[in-house]
């Protein structure tokens, strides 16, 4: 009984420098629940994943708000129906990822890699998404109520339904290769 008590006494120490020294690095990652291939619910909250790779994860479902996924690996990866509400994908790589249906209000997209993302019934209110590789993008029936898109590359891009009131979209490169002349807002003109 001596040797147990000892043994998790060690273990918990173990786990408590382990947590001092992740958070020396500025890795902070709050996990409810073991994070693995299957995830959906999870909640990650002001989660710091700068440079993470997360590709081909399913995180559906997850509470992620005002994380910091800077230049982060989310090829694939299946964010639809979550709340990443205030979280910075700056730099950021989502080729192929599914963000269906996810709530992303002031969630900062600039200059990251979306091609042929899935952003259908996406919520991205005032997100910031300039400079950003949005072609063959899905954002049919999307929110995008005054988002900013300046300089975006929408070649191919599904907007059918999109929502794009005071949404600026100056110097972005319209569906059909036509670029939005500056003070283009809710459409391109």
């Amino acid at each position: 009984m001596i040797f147990l008590t000892s043994f998790i006494s060690r273990f918990a120490l173990s786990l408590f420098a382990l947590s001092l020294i992740l958070i020396a690095f500025g890795i902070t990652i709050i996990i409810w629940g073991w994070l693995d291939k299957n995830c959906p619910g999870c909640d990650m909250v002001m989660h710091q994943g700068q440079r993470a790779n997360f590709q081909g994860l399913n995180l559906e479902g997850v509470q992620m708000w005002q994380a910091d996924l800077t230049g982060a690996n989310l090829t694939s990866a299946n964010l639809s129906n979550g709340n990443l509400s205030g979280t910075s994908f700056r730099d950021a790589n989502l080729t192929h990822a599914d963000l269906s249906s996810a709530i992303l209000f002031d969630a900062d997209f600039s200059k990251a890699t979306m091609i042929e993302v899935d952003l259908s019934s996406a919520k991205l209110w005032k997100a910031n998404l300039e400079g950003a590789e949005l072609s063959g993008v899905d954002l049919s029936n999307a929110e995008l109520n005054g988002a900013n898109l300046k300089g975006v590359n929408l070649l191919e891009a599904n907007l059918e339904g999109t929502s794009l009131s005071e949404a600026d979209l100056s110097g972005a490169t319209w569906i059909d290769g036509e670029i939005c002349a500056p003070n283009s807002f809710g459409y391109c003109r």
